[in-house]
């Protein structure tokens, strides 16, 4: 399993951008502790139709379950001078950590239990 946590901005509400299949088990979960969370299941489509080769898209092809979260306000920071420590919002770093520590809490539990 991978888990792609992004910074496609400064700031805002962590969203899923994309999954795969495989992933039932472990999004429910992850959804029951970490809040809020949003996305739908159009970003896939979306991102699909965007010409980029990302990591993800890497892993993708691979067949590898994965979740892709990110966090998209103020864009016009990302890959710019202003893309820094100063102008990351504390909170949706914070978001990101607390999903990864929760995420793999669970995997731990979803792994010993057959």
């Amino acid at each position: 399993m991978v888990l792609n946590y992004e910074g496609g901005g400064n700031k805002g509400i962590v969203r899923f951008l994309r999954t795969s299949d495989q992933n039932d088990e472990l999004l429910s979960a992850h959804l029951k502790i970490v809040d809020p969370v949003r996305g739908n299941s159009l970003s896939n489509d979306i991102l699909k139709w965007i010409p980029n080769d990302t990591d993800f898209s890497a892993v993708n092809r691979r067949g590898i379950n994965r979740i892709d979260l990110s966090f998209t306000e103020e864009r016009g920071h990302y890959h710019t001078p202003n893309d820094n420590l100063i102008n990351l919002n504390i909170s949706a770093l914070q978001y990101h950590c607390n999903s990864m520590a929760a995420t793999w809490l669970l995997n731990i539990g979803i792994s010993q239990n057959p």
